[in-house]
């Protein structure tokens, strides 16, 4: 799977759990990160649209392993990814709104 259907997948997955992804850019500087955040109580993911795939997948990939993913269908490859990914970075938030 190439890093942009990988990045489709997961922001199908954000949708499903109700969750905004934004694309936003960035201000350039040394420190560019975007992640989960909560906007006038929505939840949402702010991805830096000028940064490389892989570094946007990446951002998606670590807001989506802080929730609950047993309600929605996660395509298997994308689920393993995640998955994998949570162990690390610790327990699942219950809820996404």
């Amino acid at each position: 799977m190439s890093p942009v259907e990988l990045r489709g997948h997961l922001e199908t997955v954000a949708r499903r759990l109700g969750v905004r992804v934004r694309f936003e850019p960035f201000q350039p500087g040394v420190f560019r990160r975007g992640g989960l955040c909560k906007v006038h109580g929505e939840t949402r993911i702010v991805v830096d649209a000028e940064a490389p795939v892989v570094e946007q997948v990446a951002t998606l990939e670590s807001a989506l392993r802080r929730l609950d993913l047993e309600a929605v269908y996660v395509p298997p490859l994308v689920r393993a990814r995640l998955e994998g990914g949570r162990r690390a970075s610790g327990p699942a938030l219950r809820k996404a709104r």
